[in-house]
């Protein structure tokens, strides 16, 4: 799985017209690309692994509660 990967999955299942079937935070954080255990070279995994629980926590999201 690459960043490219995870890109378009994110790109593709966040256009999807009813927003049940759209990704939320604890479903980005389940995907193959960011569950993996990262490497000292996967800085962009960190960084968007971070990102996402750094907006989970701004908006107040728990993402162990999401569904």
């Amino acid at each position: 799985m690459t960043l490219n990967d995870f890109v378009v999955s994110c790109v593709c299942n966040s256009l999807k017209k009813e927003v049940e079937e759209r990704p939320n935070y604890a479903r980005l954080l389940e995907h193959p690309f960011i569950a993996k255990e990262p490497t000292e070279s996967d800085e962009v995994l960190s960084f968007v692994k971070c990102t996402l629980l750094e907006f989970a926590k701004d908006f107040g999201i728990d993402i162990n509660e999401v569904s």
